[in-house]
């Protein structure tokens, strides 16, 4: 008998609870499971709260998958790892509403929300987020454990490094971010040409005037290098 565990009672767990709704998969059980005690005992969403996720592991039910519900990159990632440890297979959630094309490459627990579009050629860790209406374009590369936020968009071929986490609404363009740790995007611009652009990415000299120019910039309300 399926069943699915969904680790995370929070916002995101019922995020991933109606979009194994909406979807194909069938479970005949689910439970969430969810390190804050104040929750155990608890319905959301018509779904119990069993324990902790050390109950999950108790249990020993060899029927039982799991999606981890967690926003923290660092907690995610590891407790996902923890679970696989265990034996228990990760699935990945795709919201039916989401269109993620037919050779991107997937690890598992992955979870794409409803709006958001993955397309062709690009490659996607395990663990990662990509958040409603949120738009990868061709041939990018999303480490693991990142967490792109609603309303974020990828050109084409860049590159998001592992436990990366992309504020809403930002707008990337091209490699410049592969070490960057973290970005939050709203309306406040980095330019061409500014002094911390200049600094955080890769520069390179106009061919023909000799002006510094960055090779890419992203629509960003803050950025820092916490790597």
């Amino acid at each position: 008998m399926a069943k699915l565990a969904i680790v995370g009672a929070g916002p995101q767990g019922r995020v991933i609870l109606q979009a194994v709704r909406a979807g194909r998969a069938q479970f005949e059980e689910m439970a969430f499971f969810d390190d804050d005690v104040s929750k155990e005992g608890r319905v959301v969403g018509g779904v119990p709260v069993l324990g902790g996720v050390d109950r999950l592991f108790q249990m020993n039910d060899e029927d039982y998958s799991a999606a981890v519900a967690i926003g923290s990159n660092e907690a995610r990632t590891r407790i996902a790892q923890k679970i696989r440890s265990a034996g228990i297979a990760m699935i990945n959630v795709v919201h039916p509403a989401a269109i993620v094309m037919p050779d991107v490459v997937v690890g598992s627990g992955i979870l794409v929300c409803a709006g958001a579009v993955v397309v062709t050629g690009t490659a996607m860790g395990s663990d990662v987020v990509i958040n409603t209406g949120a738009t990868v374009d061709h041939d990018c590369s999303i480490g693991a454990g990142a967490y792109v936020s609603p309303g974020v968009h990828t050109a084409g071929a860049v590159s998001i490094g592992a436990g990366t986490f992309i504020g809403a609404g930002a707008i990337i363009i091209n490699v410049a971010y592969r070490a960057l740790r973290r970005i939050t995007g709203d309306s406040i611009g980095l330019y061409r040409g500014s002094r911390l652009a200049a600094e955080q990415f890769g520069v390179g000299r106009h061919p023909r005037t000799g002006a510094r120019r960055v090779q890419g910039f992203s629509i960003a309300y803050s950025i820092e290098d916490v790597s």
